[in-house]
């Protein structure tokens, strides 16, 4: 439960419960770290719910709970990669 706790703080409860795994939940905490860096806690929220073009206009966090990661990691380093 210690782990999760600062997904539920970031992303909120319900959002948190729908990381059902290890996994699943490292790479969001991953994601979230890497959007922090460059754009700041908000920004990184932000990126996690809002439809993404590069996962088929489905929401980074969603496209996680689905347990596509590697599609969330390849957007957020894309995204990294061309921040202007």
């Amino acid at each position: 439960m210690g782990e999760q706790t600062d997904l539920v703080e970031e992303l909120g409860l319900n959002m948190a419960d729908l990381l059902d795994t290890e996994h699943k939940r490292d790479t969001a905490r991953k994601v979230f770290s890497m959007i922090a860096q460059s754009e700041g806690k908000p920004g990184a929220r932000i990126w996690l719910f809002l439809a993404n073009p590069q996962l088929g206009d489905r929401a980074p966090l969603f496209v996680i709970a689905e347990g596509n990661t590697a599609a969330v990691l390849a957007a957020v380093e894309n995204y990294l990669e061309y921040e202007p």
